[in-house]
């Protein structure tokens, strides 16, 4: 069975340190989450470059820099069977 995947965008400080992460949203597919960095992107909040980090264009490792912190994105299952996750 296909498993269903949300992306989650967080922000936190430079480091990304546990404590300073907060979510600033969660999205259904890649086109959402797509728009909402357009929009980021047009508004100054991240680079070009932070664009293509944080949806995917280099491949794994979707963070960038925003002033005064960092970006992350990730992708989580939603609805998981206790089998498919690593417990």
């Amino acid at each position: 069975m296909d498993q269903k995947e949300v992306i989650i965008l967080q922000s936190g400080d430079p480091w990304l340190t546990n404590d300073s992460l907060r979510i600033v949203g969660i999205f259904d597919s890649e086109d959402s989450f797509e728009k909402f960095a357009t929009q980021m992107r047009d508004k100054g909040i991240i680079s070009e470059w932070g664009y293509k980090m944080l949806t995917g264009y280099y491949g794994n490792g979707r963070q960038c820099d925003i002033q005064g912190g960092q970006l992350l994105v990730t992708k989580e299952p939603l609805n998981p069977m206790l089998e498919d996750v690593n417990l």
